[in-house]
């Protein structure tokens, strides 16, 4: 590596030196730096090699003369990532199990008590280190055979009654067993990914620990071959058995995640059948306004209905007054037409006995006549009543003949009565009869009159009375009180009444039911979406730390995945319930409001 490509490199990692303070020391009668030095790493590159750092004199009397170094080592996982060596600092390292696929570089200090060094600190690296090839093959070999049993040293740990000595490490399939020479067995269980886990000490060559999940167990070895050999080895079966792990918690992963991604689908569907519904349900919302709307307006017609049938009732009840009256009236009416109509018959009967006693005065007069023959006055007279009263009834010419028939007696009685005494008789005749006939002439108007007047008040008082009983009946109908009839206005403002109730109920519970189920839908979304961002994180997490991860976080994501899909698989059947009650429910509102627009 050459020197300028060495400088690029110790700049990525020189921020991590600690920055020591310097202490005041006496200045040294000189100086050198970098270019006076010839700085070289030699070893690997396996793991069995020892790395040596050296440095000599370039220049003058000392050239060629090794110097001391202060060492710092470093792991290099990568480019730009240093991981330091902690407990060697001299100039020789032994590369180990940790070290390989590494590379391994170091930043010396060349130590000098005649001259002080003002350079930049030497770098070079070596690498990759690669596992020894014998190694890899007796290795290769034990993983062919899934067997493997090593002989080590118990130094210590942290399980009770452990007694230091000679102990077995055996590894069969995915199980250790550490026990002693008598088969006793200190520990055995199962191997899983980093457990247990191998830490190997960078003070010793030979010693190393099992870190299991709360115990540790302190062992050391004759060679540090045999510890990586161990090392290698018990990381192999713990990759082997995590990897079979990994592909089984991958298969099982991967399942989770289709049967997750179709969930989420049913999900997708769920939430646009969903959305579909919420939109029907808006619709339908808007259509039960409009209907309150039409509520409202009917409600007010039925208030000024009921205003006016109000004030209906009250010009009921005062036509029902004014009826009252009028029947009083009618009933005063009937009396005076009653007394009346006995005073005509009354009246008629009067004039029928007047028929009767005109008819027998002229028959006594005919009598008298033809027993008689009338003298010349009576004939004079006779004219005289005829001239006068030639279109008279046969009650006048009875009275005139009765008249006559009294004064002819009277006349055939007296014998000598002058003409003078017949005339003033048949005058004053003249003058009853005429007043009679005025009086007759004045009872036939009167007693047409009061017929006709008292047919006129009857028609007129019948006529009121129909009217009155009529918007009567119609009061009471519009009332729905008429015992005649129960209107059809009744029974639809009942039936409207009863519907109305129902809408109302049915809207607020459809409002509640559209509140909950929208207050669902929310906590089901949130709840997808942090379990898709947790999915998305966690296959980030498996893409990127596959190889840190044991079985038991496998084991912990699968769990978390299982009840993640049950819970899920719970929320989607319970949504779908929701949703298809929300359905019937929508449906049973539109057959609802279909049969309100028909009525």
């Amino acid at each position: 590596m050459s020197e300028d490509s060495l400088r690029k490199r110790f700049s990525i990692f020189k921020k991590k030196i600690l920055n020591d303070s310097e202490t005041t020391t006496e200045t040294p009668p000189s100086t050198f730096d970098e270019t006076s030095i010839n700085f070289e790493l030699k070893g690997g590159p396996y793991n069995t090699n020892l790395i040596e750092a050296s440095a000599t004199v370039k220049n003058g009397q000392n050239a060629g003369m090794p110097l001391p170094l202060r060492c710092t080592w470093y792991r290099s996982t990568n480019e730009k990532q240093f991981v330091t060596i902690e407990g060697v600092n001299g100039a020789f390292y032994q590369p180990n199990a940790d070290d390989i696929g590494c590379k391994i570089c170091v930043h010396a200090v060349p130590v000098s008590e005649v001259e002080e060094y003002t350079g930049m600190p030497a770098f070079n690296e070596v690498g990759p280190v690669q596992i020894d090839p014998d190694m890899q093959k007796t290795v290769q070999e034990i993983y062919e055979a899934n067997y493997a049993e090593f002989t080590t040293n118990l130094v210590g740990g942290t399980i009770e009654n452990l007694i230091p000595g000679t102990v077995s490490i055996k590894l069969s399939g995915n199980l250790i067993n550490v026990s002693y020479k008598d088969g006793s067995d200190i520990l055995s269980t199962k191997l899983g990914m980093g457990s247990p886990i191998i830490n190997l000490s960078q003070k010793t060559n030979t010693s190393f620990s099992m870190t299991f999940e709360n115990e540790r167990i302190d062992f050391n070895t004759e060679k540090h071959t045999e510890r990586d050999i161990i090392a290698i080895t018990i990381r192999m079966f713990c990759s082997k058995v995590s990897t079979e792990n990994q592909a089984d918690c991958l298969i099982k992963i991967e399942q989770l995640s289709t049967r997750l991604l179709n969930l989420n689908k049913d999900y997708e569907r769920t939430v646009s059948a969903l959305n579909l519904l919420k939109e029907e349900h808006k619709i339908n919302i808007k259509t039960i306004e409009d209907d309150k709307a039409r509520i409202a307006e009917l409600e007010e017609e039925n208030s000024s209905l009921l205003n006016q049938v109000s004030a209906q009732v009250v010009v009921f009840e005062k036509n029902e007054t004014e009826l009252k009256f009028l029947r009083q009236d009618i009933l005063v009416y009937k009396t005076q037409c009653e007394a009346l109509e006995n005073a005509i018959n009354q009246r008629r009967i009067n004039d029928n006995n007047w028929e009767i006693l005109l008819r027998s005065v002229k028959e006594d007069l005919e009598e008298i006549l033809k027993k008689h023959k009338f003298c010349e006055n009576c004939k004079r007279i006779e004219n005289i009543i005829i001239g006068a009263f030639g279109k008279l009834d046969g009650r006048v010419i009875n009275s005139h003949q009765s008249s006559a028939n009294s004064s002819a007696k009277s006349y055939q009685d007296e014998g000598s009565e002058n003409t003078e005494d017949h005339e003033k008789e048949i005058r004053e005749f003249k003058d009853q009869i005429l007043k009679y006939k005025c009086k007759l002439k004045q009872l036939a108007i009167e007693s047409a009159e009061l017929v006709n007047r008292a047919e006129a008040e009857k028609n007129f008082y019948k006529r009121k009375a129909d009217s009155l009983a009529a918007e009567n009946d119609k009061l009471l109908s519009k009332l729905g009180k008429n015992p005649k009839e129960i209107t059809t206005f009744a029974k639809e403002r009942q039936e409207f009444e009863a519907e109305k109730e129902k809408i109302l109920h049915d809207l607020k519970e459809a409002q509640e039911n559209a509140l909950n189920y929208e207050k669902l839908g929310k906590i089901n979304k949130k709840k997808l979406e942090e379990e898709i961002e947790r999915n998305f994180e966690l296959r980030k997490i498996l893409s990127k730390k596959s190889k840190a991860m044991t079985s038991l976080d496998y084991q912990k994501i699968i769990n978390s995945l299982t009840v993640t899909v049950a819970d899920r698989e719970e929320e989607l059947c319970q949504q779908k319930n929701i949703s298809r009650e929300l359905m019937n429910r929508v449906q049973e509102l539109e057959s609802i409001l279909k049969l309100t627009n028909v009525n």
